[in-house]
């Protein structure tokens, strides 16, 4: 199986795009769980059941102020569900959307803030799920999830819980990421990320005002980029000393080489959210269980082909065939 970009979606910003705004937000139904994150935090979990006999589960976990309801995750739900497995789509904290509307934010009820590198949320659905069944349990992880899982994966003793694992568009070197999210083109996706991201520190800062006594909001709400915002809030909300103390921290990139779980690392090489330095880097980093597959266009998180009024997504359908026959 190979991805082969469209003549009609060639470029890795038309891709992203594409896949960001054409989608249907209303694909599947989940039913909504929730269940105990790693300080007693509730995490809203959607689930979706297998359409025949069950085989197996496979967790998903989204990207940077995404959802369940983000189209890639229902569209992997989706597909797993063909496949026999239920998914088990997390909501990072305050990520939950409304169930009738699938919009807006569902804020989370303590303090302790998530961020790329936060992996203790995953790891306690997974470990709930291994607590329901013994059926395989595999991860799929989307951009900054794709993160998380390879933090997880590299650094957790309950990774081997878990049969096999699929990264997708992960930004393995968050600084460089958003360093080159600084030029013209990237200020336009930080543009839109920084709505929601300033939009939840403004909520945060009224909720907990002794907790981010030492934040200011006046630089939070003037940030202009990623770097800003994370010098201003992440890092300071989180326990870091700086943008690049969290970057430094919360990174992949240094954990690839201790992954023992089968795993597969799906990237495009016109990614837009990604310096076209990173890649070589990053695969140079890998242990044996990890397979490298950089695809010849795709954007970030879309890999669209076929015909613009039925297309298909490739990352969705590559992914769960992968871990299916890369099972430990």
């Amino acid at each position: 199986m190979t991805f082969v970009s469209p003549l009609w979606l060639r470029s890795g910003h038309a891709q992203t795009i594409f896949g960001h705004v054409t989608r249907s937000r209303f694909q599947v139904d989940y039913h909504r769980v929730a269940i105990a994150g790693v300080d007693n935090e509730p995490i809203t979990v959607d689930c979706l059941e297998p359409e025949g006999e069950l085989a197996g589960h496979v967790v998903l976990l989204h990207g940077l102020e995404g959802s369940s309801y983000s189209p890639y995750i229902q569209g992997l739900s989706q597909r797993a569900s063909s496949l026999g497995m239920k998914s088990w789509a997390i909501n990072f904290r305050s990520c939950a959307q409304n169930q009738q509307t699938r919009d807006g934010w569902i804020p989370q009820v303590g303090f302790r803030q998530h961020h790329s590198g936060f992996t203790g949320d995953a790891d306690a659905l997974i470990c709930h799920v291994r607590k329901q069944t013994m059926l395989p349990i595999y991860v799929v992880g989307i951009s900054m999830g794709g993160n998380i899982l390879l933090r997880w994966l590299g650094t957790n003793a309950n990774a081997s819980l878990v049969a096999a694992a699929v990264a997708i568009s992960v930004p393995f070197d968050l600084g460089a990421c958003a360093q080159h999210l600084e030029r013209v083109g990237g200020l336009i996706y930080t543009r839109e990320f920084l709505k929601s991201l300033k939009a939840k520190a403004r909520y945060f800062y009224s909720k907990f005002p002794k907790e981010l006594e030492h934040v200011d909001i006046k630089k939070v709400v003037g940030s202009k980029t990623f770097i800003n915002f994370d010098d201003s809030f992440t890092a300071p909300a989180c326990g870091f000393e700086s943008a690049q103390h969290y970057y430094e921290s919360a990174s992949s990139m240094s954990v690839l080489s201790a992954i023992k779980c089968p795993t597969l690392c799906l990237s495009a090489d016109d990614d837009p959210f990604m310096p076209s330095t990173m890649l070589p880097k990053a695969s140079q980093r890998l242990s044996t269980a990890v397979e490298w597959e950089v695809c010849r266009g795709g954007g970030h998180v879309a890999f669209a082909s076929g015909l613009p009024w039925a297309p298909d997504f490739y990352a969705e359908k590559r992914s769960l065939e992968w871990l299916i026959s890369n099972s430990q």
